[in-house]
């Protein structure tokens, strides 16, 4: 345990035992597009953790950005109406993760206040304030920033290529929080594991051994392919190496930071597909003006019943 980020580490754990350590890791980071801060007499935000903009000034300024005649858009999420991109709203809220500690029940946990608060807020950036698209794809949403048509995107670390690529003027920011709350960041990627019915068990533990644990190896990854690792040797390369810190590489950074502070990995439940494709649905719903307190209570009744079969 010692090896890797916590929160990367948690999600390979079921009952106390580590089944698949983690191979890599994710995180985000709050992209701006300079020319439209500029063109809206904005200020920048800092890149001290420190300093994180709050969800409030996010909005204040994708409000001054927003201009429906141009067809730009102040804000968006990078995967508009995923759980893992919309976790951090009621984590930071203090509403938890939405599932129980024994993964086997939601009831109480996608109602409480925290819940209830942070999917208002989503609701409201679509419906109340307008400043970001409806009727777009996750898919769609990156190349739309890349394009400069969004003014700040709040995505993953595997975007930077493809916007250096797409030669839009951007920089990098902490991932927001809510004020009367704390900073929490999405985290987890892919875990290796060794097969039950393999039939060389004491090779395939060296090779996942050398996979995940070899800071060789998840460095490479990070140089060849901007995978965000999950070894702490290779989080501190990455606040060592001169080539992350300047914009936007200092993205990564950020994102090590992120991951020993602020990280919380996804709900851990037998029934996470279930979870995870009811909350897709609850979310597009309240993203298309639907009441969030009813669609998270409805929601909730329907993870209920579909983890029955893992009691």
């Amino acid at each position: 345990e010692e090896t890797w980020a916590k929160a990367a580490v948690e999600a390979g754990y079921w009952k106390g035992t580590l089944w698949a350590p983690p191979l890599n890791n994710s995180s985000q980071v709050l992209f701006y597009n300079k020319d439209l801060f500029d063109k809206a007499g904005l200020a920048y935000p800092p890149v001290d953790v420190n300093q994180r903009w709050t969800w409030k000034q996010v909005v204040e300024a994708a409000r001054k950005i927003t201009n429906p005649d141009l067809g730009i858009w102040g804000f968006s999420f990078d995967q508009v109406n995923r759980y893992y991109q919309l976790q951090p709203l009621p984590e930071s809220l203090g509403g938890g993760s939405g599932v129980s500690e024994d993964g086997l029940s939601v009831k109480g946990y996608l109602t409480n206040e925290g819940w209830i608060k942070a999917f208002t807020f989503y609701h409201d950036l679509y419906e109340k304030w307008k400043v970001s698209p409806r009727g777009v794809t996750p898919a769609e949403i990156p190349p739309m920033f890349g394009a400069g048509k969004i003014g700040i995107f709040v995505g993953g670390l595997w975007n930077i290529p493809d916007f250096v690529e797409a030669g839009v003027n951007f920089a990098v920011a902490p991932h927001p929080y809510f004020a009367e709350g704390v900073p929490v960041t999405p985290t987890n990627s892919w875990h290796v594991g060794v097969w039950s019915y393999t039939q060389k068990p004491d090779l395939a533990v060296k090779l996942v051994r050398y996979l995940t644990m070899d800071p060789e190896v998840a460095i490479t990854w990070l140089e060849k392919h901007g995978q965000f690792p999950a070894d702490k040797a290779s989080l501190r390369h990455i606040m060592i190496d001169p080539t992350y810190s300047t914009q936007p590489w200092i993205a990564y950074r950020i994102a090590a930071y992120e991951a020993e502070h602020t990280a919380v990995t996804r709900a851990r439940t037998p029934g996470f597909l279930e979870f995870e494709e009811i909350l897709l649905d609850t979310f597009e719903d309240i993203r298309n003006g639907a009441d969030p307190k009813t669609s998270l209570m409805m929601a909730e009744s329907r993870i209920e019943r579909a983890m029955r079969r893992y009691r």
